[in-house]
Parts: structure tokens; C-alpha cells; sequence
């Protein structure tokens, strides 16, 4: 049976929709994991946390471990930043015919989940500065989603890490990530740092501070 509803970012079925069909046909294959984990989730959670990592470096299929992120992070598993960074540190990201890779998946989930979801800013934020740091493609993509969903307080605690910062392409998302992101001073002011104009237009405000889950 298909996986419940676990708090989904996309507000609308297209972009659920379109965020399973990025993942490849095996998507359908994670409402069972989910399922599975869910259970094991509710009655052995301790055990669960210590079985994840082990899940996640192993030789099962990729929609069982995304799953299994997404289960600690609805449930709340005492190790759900670190397994969801060891899985953007560590894993492969080598996409096939058949969907995404895991941690493609999970920065895809994590930015469907950040404008709402401080939870999943905070592991973006890690994932951007904290090594060991994950490749630099995934790092960008890690360090643009923070930068778009960041609020006012999360964009000055790293002002300094983003002044200091030497990698170009991070530099260059996570500055057009901001002309998008809507605490417009705070925002304006790390641009303007940067020599850059604030926008014409931005991404309107979260309607609602409330904790979402990951996206399905």
C-alpha cells in the first residue's frame, strides 16, 4: 500500500507529481519502504536509529533509503540530520535510467521542505559549511536552497562563512539564491557586501512558521 501522507512541501499534486517523477519509475517502490520503516519507526525506534546508518551505506536499492530519510525525519529519529548528511556526504551521486541518486533525492526533498521546515534548513546549512563537505555540485545545491529559505537570524549566522568563501559556484548560487529569499534587508545587505543591486522582485513569505515533513 502506498506510503500515508507525511507533511509534504508542495502545497498542489503537480509538484508532488513532478517530484516522484524526477525520481524514476522506482519511486513507486518507496511508499512500501516507507510503510515499512514507519512501523519499525513506532515500535523499535531506538533500534531503527541504530540500524539507519548501516541502511544507508549498504547494498539495498535506493528507494528503501530514501525512505528511511525521510522516516527519521518525520519520526523524529535522534540521528536524523546525520544520517541525512552522511547520505549527502557519502553516497553516490550517480543518477541511471531508473531515478535520481539518493543524495540528489535528498537535497530535492530538502528544498521542498526548507521554506517551511527549520529542521531541513538547518541540515542544508551544515551541508553548505560543516565538513567534511559534501561534492561541490551537491554542496551548491545544498548552499542555494538555505540561501533562498534561510530567515533574517539563519542568513546573518553565516555571513561570515559567505564572505569567506572561495568555491565561485557556491559563491554564485548562494547569491542568487538570495535575491529570492524573502528577509529582504538582511538579504539585501549580504548582497549588496557582495557589489550586487537588490531585486526587483522576491518570493513572497512563508504563510506559516509551522514544522513540515519531507516531502513525498
Amino acid at each position: 500500500a502506498p506510503a500515508p501522507a507525511a507533511g509534504p512541501v508542495s502545497d498542489d499534486a503537480g509538484d508532488e507529481t513532478g517530484a516522484r517523477a524526477a525520481r524514476g519509475p522506482e519511486a513507486s517502490r518507496e511508499g512500501e519502504f516507507y510503510t515499512e520503516f514507519l512501523a519499525a519507526a513506532a515500535e523499535r525506534p531506538r533500534e531503527l536509529a541504530a540500524e539507519a546508518e548501516g541502511i544507508l551505506l549498504g547494498p539495498g536499492p535506493d528507494p528503501r533509503k530514501v525512505a528511511l530519510l525521510r522516516v527519521a525525519h518525520d519520526r523524529r529519529l535522534k540521528n536524523s540530520a546525520d544520517l541525512w548528511l552522511l547520505a549527502l556526504r557519502e553516497l553516490p551521486d550517480v543518477s541511471d535510467p531508473r531515478g535520481e541518486s539518493v543524495p540528489s533525492t535528498a537535497l530535492l526533498l530538502l528544498d521542498r521542505s526548507a521554506r517551511l521546515d527549520p529542521r531541513s534548513r538547518e541540515v542544508l546549512r551544515r551541508a553548505a559549511f560543516e565538513p567534511p563537505l559534501p561534492a561541490p555540485d551537491l554542496r551548491a545545491r545544498a548552499g542555494a536552497s538555505f540561501f533562498r529559505y534561510a530567515g533574517a537570524d539563519e542568513l546573518l549566522a553565516v555571513r561570515d562563512l559567505l564572505d569567506r568563501e572561495r568555491d565561485p559556484r557556491f559563491l554564485e548560487s548562494a547569491l542568487q539564491a538570495l535575491s529570492h529569499n524573502s528577509a529582504r534587508k538582511v538579504a539585501d545587505g549580504l548582497l549588496a557586501a557582495h557589489g550586487l543591486p537588490p531585486p526587483a522582485e522576491r518570493d513572497p513569505p512563508a504563510s506559516s512558521p509551522r514544522d513540515r515533513g519531507t516531502p513525498r
